[in-house]
């Protein structure tokens, strides 16, 4: 499935949102319906120092690594 990037450093979020000091990025929703199986795919590959969070129209990811 193709993700498309739609947001970096642009937008609105939360003042304290990672986007603002580019560690966080925003993909559209792929049209078809997303499974566990997809997102857990998405997870190992991108790593644990990245967390996955779907929102209700995108993909929230931010690099998160553990301290």
């Amino acid at each position: 499935i193709r993700m498309v990037v739609t947001s970096v450093l642009d937008g609105e979020h939360m003042s304290k949102s990672l986007h603002h000091v580019g560690l966080a990025f925003d993909v559209r929703r792929p049209q078809v319906q997303l499974h566990k199986d997809m997102l857990s795919d998405l997870q190992l590959r991108l790593g644990r120092d990245f967390d996955v969070v779907i929102e209700s129209d995108h993909i929230h990811v931010e690099f998160q690594p553990e301290r």
